[in-house]
């Protein structure tokens, strides 16, 4: 319900969405609102016109905060177009994953989860292999339909280095999930959390933390709307969690009946039906805990195939002679057993599986690390209960199996595992270097030498630049532990090129966080290597995002380090590139002049290059230089820059002469210009049309409503905004105060 939100919060949000409606800036189901406000108001008898409201934000904002607290119904129908308007520029609502074939029922723990609605937050705690994750799953399908904004899974130990937590990678990934273009996400940490907040707020939803550390981590990421809801999955509580957040569901055991039907699905109903009094002592002796279940059902399975239908009394009597007597020790000598059933080489596969880098594997890396293809060997670890599929088509092996078979057989597969991890490491480097070069065939990549495949046409796996796009975003925890681990063990080449091909991240999404995190290692890699060349990339790229994340300081140490590495090395191209870097972090410092004074200097530098790679640095540099330079009001320098990058940009080069058209309409437009700045935003977007690129449409979407302003049809100009601040106000994103005042200013 509406009335569940603040409700001067939520009066702000209407009153936006009803003045860019009224300015014809919205569309879809938002043009409904001042109908609903008219009405409100006439039945109110209020003499106020939402004309004259409009024309004082605040005053609108306190009538509607009004009208909603005196009419619940009026405010369930505003949260209805909201919600709705939502799906319209959004898509799909999400929801959690299926639960794992082996999901049990917990009927009195569903129920008790279901009735969980007035608390914000539920821990759900339990020892490993105790059914959280699956319980969490099978709750969130039993409630659906009370989030109408979704739910959200997230396993934190995805985004863990060690201890430290990525969370501003989890929020931008829970935005995302709830349907906020990534695009739209602010990347830089105080703006990203300033949109969480607003978009949580917004939305009614489920949200579930699994492996959860820590109450700072459950704090920042779950949402405070009445009516959202945070399942925290955690091992141990610790007393801070507790104290602030009380409400706990410890799981035990199942219940019997579901222990029965678990054990069933792995050991079939005859068997579970052959000898209940077996059965029964068996499930005391797992603790009635799912997973313990999961690997006697497992053992009674492959006796009942030697010995019939009554194998319970059989791996009962096994597990007298073992001494195991609980679930922990019954789960350890289950999989010894399991393990000693499975095929040679399928065992010797688990123990390669459990060194992958990292806490998931795909069919692709598994096949690479094993040297052969797993389709079989994955389909015996699944059968055997030893491996479970999650998002994204991935599969993790249980944590107990990972460390029984690192432990007990990762000594006898070592020299496999070398081998296999050497593989891996060359396949993912060239294939990460494969997809650099088709999202980007033309851009400076000092570790090309590095590669072997970096320099060859990229191989037929990728359909195009987009694919090769997906991929990297999709093996981005890979390539992350893979870094760490060639760094770990001295691969240092290894790790340069995966960090530079792994700058297509930053480039084209907003994984900033983690592409500094990994680059940390190609950093110290390209030291251990005495590459000066090498260091001053990986310190310059450093800079660069940590500027753009807002972390000032070390940027600046980075890049002035970057700076001193490259001012000695004879590269002209790498010192432009790097030069360019402390430019924009100039510009984004607030420092124009002295950016400006930044960018010359590289423009400079690349007239001395020559051939098609000094032609391209300039295209770009000078066209940087350009925007730069009107910004400052120095439009005769402007259009000598803008100039030299038309003459400058490479003919296949769409991408870069959209964008210099698009700043060649800003330098019309500064001089007043109207018609000539008209035609070059209008060219600058059929370039990027034919170029295949979205990179620039916001901006060039902009620059036109600003030709429309110029011409004097506001209308004009608003239909440009309102998409535009539609997306931005629905994802939360603090740009859209700025458009939202100049729609309703109409400037």
């Amino acid at each position: 319900m509406s009335s569940e939100l603040s409700p001067e919060l939520f009066a702000l949000n209407v009153a936006s969405a009803v003045a860019a409606s009224v300015a014809g800036a919205a569309w879809g189901k938002l043009t409904e609102l001042p109908g609903l406000v008219t009405e409100a108001l006439g039945r109110r008898r209020d003499k106020r016109t939402l004309e004259s409201l409009l024309s004082d934000p605040d005053a609108l904002a306190e009538v509607l905060g009004e009208l909603i607290a005196e009419d619940p119904e009026l405010a369930d129908r505003f949260d209805e177009v909201l919600r709705q308007s939502r799906r319209e520029a959004g898509g799909d609502v999400p929801e959690f994953p299926d639960p794992p074939p082996h999901a049990t029922d917990r009927e009195w723990e569903r129920g008790e989860l279901t009735r969980a609605i007035p608390q914000p937050v539920w821990r759900i705690t339990g020892l490993r292999g105790s059914g959280k994750t699956t319980l969490a799953l099978l709750s969130g399908h039993d409630q659906a339909s009370r989030f109408p904004d979704g739910q959200v899974y997230i396993d934190l130990d995805r985004y863990r280095d060690g201890s430290d937590l990525a969370r501003s990678e989890v929020a931008a990934d829970i935005l995302a999930s709830l349907g906020i273009d990534r695009e739209a996400i602010a990347f830089d940490s105080p703006r990203l959390w300033e949109q969480y907040r607003s978009v949580v707020n917004r939305r009614r939803f489920l949200l579930a933390l699994d492996n959860a550390r820590g109450v700072e981590e459950v704090r920042e990421l779950s949402p405070t709307r009445p009516g959202s809801l945070a399942f925290v999955l955690t091992v141990h509580s610790d007393e801070a969690l507790l104290a602030e957040y009380p409400h706990e569901l410890p799981l035990r055991g199942i219940d019997r009946a579901s222990g029965r039907r678990l054990l069933a699905r792995y050991a079939g109903d005859g068997v579970v039906a052959a000898d209940p009094q077996a059965v029964d002592e068996l499930l005391d002796r797992c603790d009635d805990m799912p997973y313990a279940i999961i690997a006697v059902g497992v053992q009674l399975h492959r006796q009942a195939r030697l010995h019939g239908p009554r194998a319970a009394g059989r791996v009962l009597a096994w597990l007298r002679d073992q001494g195991a007597g609980g679930a922990v020790e019954v789960i350890g000598r289950s999989l010894e057993e399991t393990f000693r059933e499975l095929p040679e080489h399928v065992v010797r596969a688990c123990a390669l599986l459990a060194e992958h880098p990292g806490t998931e594997v795909t069919t692709e890396s598994a096949g690479v690390l094993l040297g052969t293809d797993p389709d079989g060997v994955l389909t015996e670890l699944a059968d055997a209960g030893l491996v479970s599929r999650v998002a994204d088509g991935r599969l993790r092996l249980f944590n107990l199996v990972r460390d029984h078979a690192s432990n007990r057989h990762g000594r006898a597969v070592r020299p496999e595992v070398d081998a296999g991890i050497a593989r891996l490491l060359d396949h993912y480097r060239d294939r990460a270097a494969h997809a650099d070069r088709l999202i980007s065939p033309v851009r400076l990549r000092p570790y090309e030498a590095l590669s072997p495949a970096a320099g060859t046409e990229p191989e037929p796996g990728f359909e195009n630049g987009q694919h090769a796009l997906r991929w990297l975003i999709g093996e981005r925890f890979t390539l992350e532990a893979l870094a760490a681990h060639a760094h770990r063990i001295g691969w240092d080449e290894h790790v340069v090129s995966l960090c530079g091909a792994a700058e297509q991240l930053v480039l084209n999404t907003e994984y900033h966080l983690r592409f500094v995190r990994m680059n940390t290692y190609g950093v110290s890699s390209a030291e251990r290597l005495g590459r000066a060349d090498l260091q001053a990339r990986a310190r310059g790229q450093q800079g660069r995002i940590l500027s753009l994340l807002g972390d000032f300081g070390r940027a600046e140490g980075e890049l002035r380090q970057a700076l001193d590495l490259v001012g000695n090395l004879g590269d002209p191209e790498l010192w432009s590139s790097t030069m360019e870097n402390w430019g924009r972090h100039l510009q984004q410092r607030g420092y124009l002049t002295d950016a400006i004074g930044a960018l010359r200097r590289c423009v400079e530098v690349d007239r001395t290059v020559g051939g098609h790679d000094g032609a391209r640095a300039i295209s770009i540099h000078a066209r940087m230089l350009a925007n730069m330079l009107l910004q400052s009001g120095e439009l005769d320098e402007a259009d000598r820059y803008l100039r030299e990058a038309t003459q400058a940009v490479l003919g296949h080069d769409l991408r870069n002469q959209s964008a210099i058209w698009t700043v060649r309409a800003k330098a019309e437009l500064h001089a007043r210009r109207i018609d000539s700045a008209r035609s070059a935003i209008h060219y600058a977007r059929e370039l990027a049309w034919r170029a295949g690129t979205t990179q620039y449409e916001e901006q060039q979407a902009l620059v036109l409503a600003d030709v429309c302003v110029a011409e004097g049809d506001v209308d004009g100009a608003r239909r440009l905004w309102g998409p535009i601040w539609q997306r931005y106000y629905h994802a939360g994103h603090p740009r859209a105060a700025e458009l939202y005042a100049r729609i309703t200013a109409g400037a």
